[in-house]
């Protein structure tokens, strides 16, 4: 992990295992603060633990959601297999597209109920109660 920067490893001892993840937190506080060797741990004995996994269909705003609830920093996302890893900090770094994205949609949902209303008081009358 140190060699290649990751903060984070997704495990699975066997095929039919579920998922587990490893982190760099869990190498300091379940191994180093514990004065035990790391080059003497298995990940599967000690140092990992059961994980939420993300749909890769998830909206983005729904997987900040759910890292929030749960005080996730690193997730896998699967469909199936394990299609990479998603970081507190790649949501981070999307949350300004992801504003704009529900701006457009907004506009776009006031836009359409501005169209239905006209439609509505067109053919009930401007005085109808449909209308108002």
């Amino acid at each position: 992990m140190k060699a290649r920067d990751w903060r984070a490893l997704v495990v699975r001892r066997h095929p039919q295992d579920a998922y587990k993840i490893v982190t760099e937190s869990d190498f300091v506080y379940k191994v180093i603060g514990y004065g035990k060797y790391p080059n003497k741990v298995r990940v599967y004995e000690n140092i990992t633990k059961p994980c939420i996994v993300v749909n890769p269909e998830l909206a983005l705003e729904y997987v900040a959601r759910l890292f929030a609830d749960h005080h996730l920093r690193p997730a896998p996302v699967i469909s199936g297999d394990l299609l990479g890893i998603i970081s507190l900090t790649d949501i981070l770094a999307r949350s300004s597209s992801l504003e704009k994205l529900r701006t457009i949609l907004l506009k776009q949902e006031l836009q359409d109920e501005i169209k239905k209303a006209r439609i509505i008081c067109t053919e009930k009358g401007v005085n109808s109660s449909e209308c108002s």
